[in-house]
C-alpha cells in the first residue's frame, strides 16, 4: 500500500479489527489494572500512535463520557484531546507542517527512531509539552510533562504514555521573568530619573519622564492581573464606544520612547475617517501596544513598524505590520502560552493578547508573514452600535 505523504510522521493507521484487538491485549493485563484509577492521565498507543486504552483521568482531559473501549479507538493523542492542529495535516494528529514542532509528536519520532538501534528497547522520552484546544469559542492551553516509554505486552510493542499537568508551575515561572526582566527594568528607569532630579539636574524634566513610567509600570502589574483573571474566567471586560483613533493615539505615546531607543520608525493611523468601535479600550488597547511592542522589537534599526485601523463590514480591523518575516517554528508555536521569540520563559504577549481577544473582546486575531510582505497582525472587533454586537 503506497504511503500517504506527510509533512512530518506517517499518516497509516491500523484497522480496526487490529486495534480491538490491540486493545484486547492491554485491557486483559494487570498493568491496565493499576493504571485505571491513576490521577493522571495515562494511555497506550500502538506503533501507528493510535490510543488502544486510556484510563479514566485521560478521558477526563478529553471530555469524553463515552466507554473507554470506544471512544480511543482509531484516535492520536492530539484527536483525543482536541488539538487544533489535528486536522490540517493529510492523515490527522503528528501529519502537518506544524506538528513537527509538537513536543508529543518528537517524542514518537524520538521513541521510533531508536527502537532499531541496539539499545532501543530501553529508550524513552520526557518532554514538557503544550496542546492548544479550542473550548467555548476560545483557545485553551494545556500544559504538561510527558514520559513515554515503549513496553512490550502479550508479546507486542506498545508505547505507554503519562502526562504530569505542569500549567501552574509554567504560568509561575513566565509570570517570574515577566516581573524580574520587564517591570525590573521599568522600575530602574524611575530610579534613574528621580536620582537625576534629586542631583538638581534637568529636575523639570525628569518629573514628566518618571511620572511616565510609573504608570508603565502601574500598567505592566495591572495587565498581568487581568491576565491571571481571564485564564480563570474571572475577568469582567468594561465596554465602551470609543473612537478608533484614541486606541492608536494611546498606542503611539506608550511605543514611541521604545521605538526611538532601538531607531525604528513607528505610525499609528486610520486608515479612513474616524470610526467607533465597541470594546473595552484598556483590554483592547493592551493587546494594540503588545502587538506594536512585539514588532518594534523584532525590527532592526532603519526600519519601521505601522499600525493602522480600518474598517470592514461590522467589524474593526487593527493591523500591525514590520518587515521581519517569521520562520516555520515561530509560525507554528506563535500562540502558544510559554513561546516567545525573546527568550525562555517569556510568551505571555501574543498568547494573552489572542486569549483576551477571543474570550473577552468578541474578536479574532490572525497574522501573516512572508518574503517580501514582512509580518502583519490583524485584531478583528466589532463595531459599535447593533450590527457590531450580532
Amino acid at each position: 500500500m503506497d504511503q500517504l505523504p506527510t509533512a512530518f510522521l506517517p499518516a497509516e493507521r491500523a484497522a480496526s479489527d487490529e486495534l480491538r484487538r490491540q486493545s484486547g491485549i492491554v485491557s486483559s493485563l494487570p498493568i491496565s489494572s493499576f493504571f485505571e484509577d491513576h490521577p493522571e492521565p495515562a494511555l497506550f498507543v500502538n506503533s501507528f500512535r493510535q490510543i488502544v486504552w486510556a484510563n479514566a483521568a485521560a478521558m477526563h482531559l478529553a471530555d469524553d463520557a463515552e466507554p473507554v473501549a470506544e471512544a480511543v479507538l482509531d484516535a492520536r493523542p492530539g484527536e483525543f484531546w482536541g488539538c487544533i492542529r489535528a486536522g490540517e495535516g493529510p492523515g490527522g494528529c503528528g501529519t502537518s507542517a506544524a506538528c513537527a514542532f509538537c513536543r508529543i509528536g518528537r517524542s514518537f519520532r524520538a521513541v521510533a527512531d531508536a527502537a532499531g538501534g541496539p539499545d532501543g528497547s530501553r529508550e524513552r522520552a520526557y518532554r514538557e509539552c503544550t496542546l492548544e484546544r479550542r473550548r467555548a469559542g476560545a483557545v485553551e492551553t494545556l500544559e504538561f510533562a510527558l514520559w513515554m516509554k515503549p513496553v512490550e505486552l502479550g508479546g507486542e510493542r506498545f508505547n505507554f504514555i503519562t502526562l504530569k499537568d505542569i500549567s501552574t508551575e509554567k504560568r509561575k515561572r513566565v509570570l517570574e521573568r515577566i516581573f524580574f526582566h520587564d517591570v525590573l527594568n521599568i522600575a530602574a528607569g524611575i530610579a534613574a530619573w528621580l536620582d537625576l532630579a534629586s542631583d538638581g539636574r534637568e529636575d523639570r524634566a525628569c518629573a514628566p519622564q518618571a511620572r511616565d513610567g510609573v504608570d508603565r509600570l502601574v500598567e505592566e502589574i495591572r495587565y498581568q492581573r487581568a491576565l491571571g483573571q481571564a485564564e480563570h474566567g474571572e475577568l469582567e471586560p468594561e465596554y465602551a464606544i470609543i473612537p478608533a483613533s484614541r486606541i492608536l493615539r494611546d498606542t503611539e505615546t506608550i511605543c514611541r520612547a521604545i521605538a526611538e531607543n532601538r531607531d525604528v520608525t513607528s505610525s499609528c493611523h486610520v486608515e479612513e475617517p474616524d470610526f467607533e468601535l465597541e470594546t473595552d479600550p484598556v483590554l483592547l488597547g493592551r493587546v494594540i501596544v503588545n502587538l506594536v511592542k512585539n514588532a518594534i522589537e523584532a525590527s532592526r534599526a532603519g526600519q519601521s513598524v505601522a499600525c493602522s485601523a480600518r474598517m470592514d463590514g461590522d467589524r474593526a480591523v487593527f493591523s500591525v505590520h514590520n518587515a521581519a518575516v517569521l520562520d516555520a517554528e515561530q509560525k507554528a508555536l506563535m500562540f502558544q502560552r510559554s513561546f516567545s521569540t525573546k527568550g525562555s520563559n517569556r510568551g505571555l504577549g501574543t498568547y494573552g493578547a489572542r486569549l483576551i481577544t477571543e474570550r473577552y473582546l468578541r474578536g479574532s486575531i490572525s497574522f501573516s508573514s512572508s518574503e517580501g510582505e514582512g509580518t502583519i497582525f490583524r485584531v478583528t472587533v466589532p463595531l459599535a452600535g447593533p450590527a457590531g454586537r450580532t
